[in-house]
């Protein structure tokens, strides 16, 4: 039997291929989002978003308090499978996220710039 119950039943059957994962949170529900490992020129999504209701309202997301149980150990094992990760993979992972981010930016700066164009 897998180690990682929760997320398999969650549909999440090939953890070698999970990044790493965030926790927000939004009115009563806290929303797992998990990145998974996937190349450039692939069809298959690169994240996957989990909803749960909070079982007790207007408690803090980050102590996981008041929080659906299915979620507390579904972050329990995603918190194994990404300690389990090389310190060089983080660091390619970083490098690529900070990648997509400067191109965001300077995308978003371009949009803003040709904006104030029309004032002129």
């Amino acid at each position: 039997m897998s180690t990682y119950n929760t997320i398999t039943k969650m549909g999440l059957a090939d953890v070698e291929n999970i990044s790493h994962h965030t926790l927000s949170s939004k009115g009563n529900e806290d929303i797992l989002k998990v990145y998974l490992k996937t190349s450039d020129d692939s069809v298959f999504p690169d994240s996957c978003c989990f909803h749960f209701e909070r079982t007790k309202p207007g408690c803090v997301v980050d102590s996981l308090e008041g929080s659906n149980p299915t979620l507390v150990k579904a972050v329990e094992e995603l918190n194994l499978i990404t300690k389990q990760q090389s310190n060089s993979e983080y660091r390619e992972r970083l490098l690529n996220d900070l990648e997509k981010l400067e191109l965001v930016m300077a995308s978003k700066l371009k949009e803003l710039r040709s904006g104030l164009d029309l004032f002129e």
